[in-house]
């Protein structure tokens, strides 16, 4: 649910852009030739894509994340509730693939990623794993004549491909009733690759390559408030164990958090080498914001209630006045942001657009 933080700051950065220019609404997806989204970012990623505004996907997950996260993990310890909960998801994930998949469809219809593409030509990457190769699959776009396997795809499809969280949610299959080119079941791509930049600068530069250009590549890069967590209880057991590592959920979390910043640290490393060439790359990490250890643990993969809502909303309302204060003060580490909101172009929702989905 940590998406919501995301969803709420870029749409309090679009609501400023749009106070500030005295124009109608923005439309933020085609501000950028290609977008990658992960897991929650891989929702938030496809809606602005398609043209969805983002506090429409804010939107959604206050409406519907008690829905979809009914059963939170238990506390550590002994006791008979913990017990009862790992007899009832012996088998069985904690949160609703259901209640996610009835969330979507309403917002994203029937779209296709071929159909994304042809009417709003805004190119996507979706970062998962593939459980029958078991290594990294990512969902694109048909941009390049070659990219046919995921062209029949339905968004909602890719969007819960990508976010099937170990524990969380069951594995998402997708096969040849979706007109996908085998059967397979996929897990959430936070696991390699929760900040997709890097998967973003590869693609982008093959994009390039294949248009036989060499433009300045930009890229923005936005968080979802994963704050430093608690490792006190690792110290205290080092030698591990089912309890330690909380059933299995913290390994998900600790794999989540260091595949972004080891991709964070990668991109850094290849947007300089990048440079270094004469092909300018930029790439801006958006810091997340500065949080209280009650705050960090009010948070969490399965958290929407709404004491967790009003920490993100705070979050985000922080995040967005320092922001705004680095552009002000004329930080050149923002003036790209600036520059992104400045050039955004107005909203046009097409009749077609509006039949395929109504949550625009």
């Amino acid at each position: 649910m940590r998406g919501y933080y995301t969803a709420r700051l870029l749409a309090r950065l679009q609501a400023h852009f749009e106070t500030n220019r005295g124009s109608g609404p923005l439309d933020l997806g085609r501000g950028f030739d290609l977008i990658a989204g992960t897991s929650t970012g891989g929702i938030l990623g496809c809606g602005i894509a398609l043209g969805c505004r983002p506090e429409a996907i804010a939107d959604l997950y206050f409406a519907e994340g008690s829905k979809i996260f009914r059963t939170r993990f238990p506390k550590l310890g002994l006791n008979l509730n913990l017990l009862a909960w790992v007899l009832k998801h012996w088998k069985k994930p904690t949160a609703s693939a259901e209640a996610l998949k009835a969330a979507l469809e309403p917002v994203f219809g029937n779209v296709t990623l071929s159909k994304l593409w042809q009417e709003r030509n805004v190119a996507l990457v979706l970062p998962s794993i593939s459980v029958e190769s078991y290594g990294p699959k990512v969902f694109k776009t048909p941009h390049a004549p070659r990219f046919t396997h995921d062209r029949e795809l339905k968004l909602v499809d890719v969007c819960l491909a990508t976010g099937a969280a170990p524990l969380f949610f069951p594995l998402h299959p997708i096969g040849s009733k979706e007109h996908y080119n085998r059967e397979d079941h996929f897990v959430d791509g936070g696991l390699w690759a929760n900040n997709p930049a890097l998967v973003g600068l590869i693609e982008a530069m093959e994009m390039q390559q294949t248009a036989g250009t060499r433009r300045p590549i930009q890229i923005f890069s936005f968080g979802t408030c994963g704050g430093i967590v608690d490792q006190s209880h690792l110290r205290a057991n080092p030698e591990g164990g089912l309890q330690t590592w909380n059933f299995g959920k913290d390994v998900t979390e600790l794999a989540v958090s260091s595949s972004a910043k080891g991709m964070d640290f990668m991109t850094r490393l290849l947007a300089k080498a990048l440079s270094d060439t004469g092909w300018r790359v930029t790439y801006e990490r958006i810091p997340d914001p500065e949080m209280t250890s009650d705050q960090q643990m009010a948070l969490g993969l399965d958290k929407a209630d709404p004491a967790a809502f009003e920490i993100m909303d705070r979050l985000a309302a922080a995040n967005e006045s320092r922001i705004l204060s680095a552009i002000q003060s004329h930080n050149p580490a923002y003036a790209y942001l600036a520059e992104l909101f400045y050039a955004l172009p107005l909203h046009q929702a097409t009749e077609d657009r509006k039949e395929d989905s109504v949550g625009a």
